[in-house]
């Protein structure tokens, strides 16, 4: 199945003649294009479904969320084709809007049959892509207009080969002509006398002395001839001091003595090997090898001491997976910093949540804000997995599209994006989830536990899930199945079926996990 765009959405609703509609706003939805014109993208539904018809559009464009001014002319475009509620729009605010501060769209529909057009609310803030014509207007400005110049980049005619200076004058740059000009000289270098030296008139001296088997003779140190060693001996002596001098001697074998120990054997002055191989070893070539197999189809990654020390380039080394040929990659305990890309028919099994933790941060869109994506017929568990949203507007613990993986004792947690956090996000994915720990928090946009959409309907067993937003979010599409799980958070969308549910406060959850 081919994997489509994920569009984070916000919802409002408004009253359309007879009938409440909902304008689902995708903030992804904005595409910038040559020129100043850019796309802007929709989906409008009613209480019957998704909108199917013609309708006109107003859109003004706001320096704030609330009152403020007006910026630019009303955008007006009648005649908008609304398929399967779905709607696209061109809209062009010129090249005097988008200048840097934040701008927020606020949007009128009038659909067939409606008395009076309909003024949605809130306002829809319009993030940073619109502002790539901004950068365009940096090609006009002037060089004079620009500040903050360095004074190098300034014309300057005179140079140091052209100055003119007198007897012991030096060259100094002049801060405030920003020039180079003649100027007296600041004075020499300081020197202060430290061990061993004097400093008269400006005169540095020495004050060694020559210790013993040395003479000091005008600034020279020798080595006395007692203290010199021999410089003609026989064949195979050696020097050797006699309590006053160095002599050419014979070498008695006075040599270190060693001793052959447990495996050794010292013969004629050569150390030999004397190891035997025991049960599960061999000995060849002065190499020791173990005979026990390596399980196959097993893939051990570990900070050391392993095949790989990433678990993505463990997955990375697996060709032949298949139905009828397994893997199964073992992760030892450790943080593992990295984005993990699962493969079909190779389960990833950690130490156990918490010892094995993979971690990554957040991004700009679903493909790649997430830290692991599932596949099918794969297994992960016994992990820990975290994504840090921090530097990002999005952050997604675990990401599945057209993929129905298993997930079974993981424990995932997603933080601090600047806009929407989300634990596990299922794009026309059906997993199983077994014993999931699920915590997302600190998003001004929306922390979701699950996010279900395009006809996804994933089975949760014995786990929590939490999210201040929701602990669940199902699009009209979309279904879920809880049983004696934890949910904690307010439920978002329909379709959802609970057998033995409770809420943070161990209160019991109807049938429809309200």
């Amino acid at each position: 199945m081919q994997a489509r765009a994920l569009k984070i959405v916000k919802l409002v609703a408004v009253v359309v003649g007879p009938i409440v509609v909902s304008l689902l706003v995708g903030w992804a939805a904005l595409a910038q294009g040559p020129g100043t014109a850019f796309s802007y993208q929709g989906s409008l539904s009613s209480g019957d479904g998704p909108v199917e018809d013609f309708c006109t559009f107003g859109f003004d464009l706001y320096d704030a969320a609330t009152d403020g001014a007006q910026i630019g002319a009303t955008q007006t475009v009648t005649d908008v084709t609304v398929s399967e509620g779905l709607f696209t729009v061109e809209l062009d605010f010129g090249t005097e809007v988008f200048t840097g501060p934040l701008r927020y769209l606020e949007i009128e529909v009038q659909c067939s049959g409606a008395g009076s057009p309909t003024t949605l609310s809130p306002r829809q803030p319009l993030y940073p892509t619109p502002y790539a014509m901004y950068a365009t207007q940096a090609g006009r400005v002037d060089w004079g207009n620009v500040i903050s110049r360095p004074p190098g980049l300034a014309v300057i005619t005179e140079t140091i080969s052209g100055l003119s200076c007198s007897d012991g004058q030096v060259v100094k740059w002049n801060a405030a002509t920003g020039r180079w000009a003649c100027a007296a000289d600041g004075g020499g270098t300081s020197y202060a006398a430290g061990a061993g030296i004097t400093i008269t008139n400006g005169i540095i001296s020495s004050t060694l002395t020559a210790g013993a088997g040395l003479t000091l003779s005008n600034g020279t140190l020798v080595i006395t001839p007692t203290y010199r060693l021999p410089q003609s001996c026989a064949a195979n002596e050696i020097p050797k001091w006699d309590g006053t001098a160095w002599l050419c001697a014979t070498d008695v074998n006075t040599d270190t003595t060693y001793a052959a120990g447990a495996g050794i054997t010292i013969a004629d002055n050569i150390i030999s090997n004397t190891l035997t191989a025991g049960t599960d070893i061999i000995i060849a070539n002065d190499t020791i090898s173990s005979t026990v197999p390596h399980p196959a189809n097993v893939v051990w990654v570990a900070k050391s001491g392993g095949d790989f020390s990433s678990i993505q380039a463990a997955l990375n080394s697996i060709t032949d997976a298949a139905p009828d040929n397994p893997y199964l990659v073992l992760v030892a305990p450790g943080h593992y910093t990295e984005r993990v890309i699962m493969k079909p028919y190779v389960d990833i099994q950690g130490a156990g949540e918490g010892k094995t933790i993979i971690s990554w941060v957040g991004g700009g869109n679903p493909t790649t804000g997430f830290t692991v994506k599932g596949a099918d017929d794969a297994e992960l568990r016994f992990v820990t997995v975290e994504n840090d949203g921090s530097s990002w507007n999005l952050g997604i613990g675990i990401y599945n599209s057209g993929a129905a993986p298993s997930l079974l004792h993981v424990t995932v947690t997603v933080s601090d994006a600047s806009d929407f956090n989300y634990g596990v996000v299922n794009d026309a994915s059906s997993p199983e989830m077994d014993n999931v720990t699920v915590t997302v928090s600190g998003a001004s946009g929306g922390n979701l536990g699950v996010y279900n959409f395009d006809s996804s309907s994933p089975t949760v067993r014995n786990s929590v899930l939490s999210g201040s937003s929701g602990f669940c979010y199902n699009d009209y599409s979309s279904s879920m199945m809880v049983a004696t799980s934890m949910l904690s958070g307010p439920v978002a969308g329909g379709g959802y079926t609970c057998v033995g549910a409770y809420d943070g406060s161990f209160t019991a959850l109807d049938a429809s996990c309200q």
